[in-house]
């Protein structure tokens, strides 16, 4: 191949043309660009019926489009490529192939600037690596993905090529990733491990079809150290040499994760407290009682209906009784121990579930406990608002043997003590 003299000057001689004409790939010189020679393998390759087709016309012109913009029709910038580089192509009929290329600056006896170009078609190996998609759809997706890192590594799992995406998604650049073992972007203790992960596959090739081409969740080591989500699909291809190498396409799902995460919270979760809501109460109150048949402890709910918050609410307004009803949220949790539960059903509204009970008075403990806390004045913007509570009490199994029943009934006892004086606690 070219590439192992990639660094080194040829001139292109009558002889030399012969030896390149018999060989089996693409081969063609070009002057400022234009092709002025062309192999003969290169002429069957492009599909063109003689060289005329083919010579008199800049070699970048042959590159799909999005590739020629990239160039901007200058063999310079390929030719200071330390590594092949995987393009498109387009023959003279216009067929699009996958090919790697190289580029070699030639140094004959002119001052024009001269190349000697070859590809070879790898558009065979492409196929085998794409699952039920159009080969050069799949191909021009991955190559145009921005935020998509692609990272080839050999069987050694020494890194040969890492694009933009992988630069900005890893903090690596690519001098530093380039000949590193990928183990340089895996948490351990994964990363010690991944030669022979890599030896393992390549030994068991049955394990191949459940590895390749599935997307699966990964955690990934960025440079600075820090841990976080991606998602790879990782395929296999031959190289020229014959030698296995895996490219793998990753995608940062950090950003992704922290909004599902919080996407499943809020959907648990109270919006202006934080508190878990109803559905989250109801579902943790099923899981206490069947904890509480199996152990055989006791279960308490308290239903709270906050006293004067309607007056502060609609006289100082939303924004006040916002501020009061995250200032009693934090309170009641302050109350009660980690193993609890406290929720904000709505409105002025808070359950309290209190697991591991053994007796009243351990429920009544608690009951003090929020009506003192709740006597004290709450400050917002400057003022000093005051509220009561109203506490109704169900107990688990002795007032009610199913979270529907206890609900009910605590609720109900929390409406005999607004009946009956408010800022009390009633079973």
């Amino acid at each position: 191949m070219l590439g192992s003299v990639k660094k080194s000057s040829l001139d292109v001689s009558d002889c030399c043309y012969g030896v390149l004409d018999r060989l089996g790939h693409f081969i063609c010189h070009c002057e400022n660009d234009v092709i002025v020679w062309v192999n003969k393998a290169g002429i069957d390759i492009m599909q063109a019926y003689t060289a005329e087709a083919i010579l008199g016309r800049k070699f970048t012109d042959f590159f799909d489009e999005d590739y020629r913009e990239l160039f901007e029709g200058n063999l310079e910038l390929l030719s200071q490529e330390t590594e092949s580089v995987p393009l498109i192509v387009l023959t003279v009929n216009g067929t699009k192939l996958n090919v790697i290329l190289n580029v070699l600056v030639t140094n004959p006896d002119t001052d024009k600037e001269c190349y000697l170009a070859e590809f070879y078609d790898i558009s065979p190996y492409v196929k085998v690596s794409v699952e039920n998609r159009n080969r050069e759809e799949r191909i021009n997706a991955i190559l145009k993905t921005t935020d998509q890192a692609i990272v080839e590594i050999n069987e050694f799992g020494e890194i040969k090529s890492f694009n933009e995406a992988a630069i900005k998604i890893f903090g690596h650049s690519k001098r530093d990733a380039i000949g590193q073992n990928l183990s340089i972007l895996i948490p351990e203790p994964h990363s010690a491990k991944h030669h022979q992960y890599v030896f393992n596959y390549l030994a068991n090739p049955g394990a191949r079809s459940s590895i390749m081409n599935n997307t699966r969740e990964l955690e990934a080591l960025r440079s600075d150290g820090s841990i976080f989500p991606i998602e790879i699909s990782v395929t296999e291809q031959r190289a020229m040499d014959g030698s296995t190498v895996f490219i793998g396409m990753i995608k940062d799902i950090e950003e992704k994760k922290i909004q599902d995460e919080r996407i499943r919270f809020l959907a648990m979760h109270d919006t202006l407290t934080e508190l878990p809501n109803r559905v989250s109460f109801n579902m943790r109150l099923e899981e206490s009682i069947t904890r509480s048949e199996r152990d055989k402890h006791g279960i308490a709910v308290l239903f709270l209906d906050l006293d004067g918050f309607k007056a502060i609410n609609d006289g100082f307004g939303h924004e006040v009784g916002d501020g009061v009803l995250i200032t009693v949220s934090e309170r009641l949790v302050h109350t009660v121990r980690k193993v609890d539960m406290v929720s904000r059903f709505g409105g002025d509204e808070f359950v309290i579930l209190l697991e591991n009970v053994k007796n009243k008075k351990q429920v009544e403990v608690v009951a003090k406990k929020i009506l003192k806390s709740l006597s004290k004045p709450i400050n917002i913007e400057e003022e000093k608002h005051s509220v009561g509570v109203s506490i109704g009490i169900a107990l688990y199994p002795k007032g009610a043997d199913n979270a529907k029943d206890l609900l009910r009934i605590a609720d109900q006892a929390m409406y005999r003590v607004k009946n009956s004086g408010k800022n009390a606690f009633s079973y």
